[in-house]
């Protein structure tokens, strides 16, 4: 009976860490950023990875409980640290864009800042101008995303697709439509591990998210 009751334990406790009270993890993932400040070890980097959001709920989850309180937890310098990870392999760090993408929605802040990430780590050269990263490594994240996401659903890959390609219809300039990311279109659309049913998918994506969105007051 007592090695039951210490399985089960064990079972529910990963569980219990990734449901902690949003106040804690908060308080969580800036003592590992500040950790990593200090000593930019695999262990800390791994340590901030895990603790970082999985999912779009989540995060906005997070972000709404700071917008509410008086808490002065810089969310962009979580997503910097997270853009700056050298320790995590391709697999785990593309799951993680993907499972914060999908269904995930453009807005300020926190999604902004996961959008210029994700652009930023999958080799989008049209956002980014001053392009630093390395071209081999983008394009193998590129090609681990679309590996990953053969796995999931039509409409999985559809949300993370419709995240990627959201933009602004920019009220100021006369509701001016950009479409500079026409050639990031066709740049994820030339790699080899696209296949039809994904071709289709992506393509739609950008048809009913591209200056489809509109930041309200």
């Amino acid at each position: 009976m007592r090695n039951i009751v210490l399985f089960i334990f064990c079972t529910l406790l990963p569980i219990r860490s990734n449901a902690l009270p949003v106040d804690s993890l908060i308080l969580n993932i800036n003592r590992a950023s500040d950790s990593l400040k200090r000593n930019y070890t695999e262990q800390n980097q791994r340590a901030f990875f895990s603790l970082f959001p999985s999912s779009a709920r989540r995060l906005a989850f997070v972000e709404d409980y700071l917008s509410e309180t008086d808490n002065k937890t810089n969310i962009y310098d979580w997503f910097e640290t997270l853009g700056n990870l050298t320790a995590i392999d391709d697999s785990s760090y593309c799951n993680k864009l993907i499972s914060l993408s999908i269904g995930a929605q453009l807005d300020a802040d926190a999604f902004n800042y996961l959008h210029s990430l994700l652009h930023n780590k999958l080799g989008c050269q049209v956002c980014n101008i001053n392009y630093t990263y390395n071209g081999i490594k983008a394009n193998n994240l590129l090609k681990e995303v679309l590996h990953q996401l053969k796995g999931k659903t039509d409409g999985e890959a559809m949300r993370f697709w419709q995240f990627y390609f959201s933009s602004l219809w920019f009220e100021e300039d006369g509701h001016h439509e950009d479409y500079s990311h026409r050639k990031e279109l066709k740049r994820i659309l030339s790699f080899s591990d696209v296949d039809t049913e994904m071709r289709h998918i992506i393509k739609i994506a950008y048809k009913y998210s591209s200056n489809q969105v509109l930041f309200t007051n």
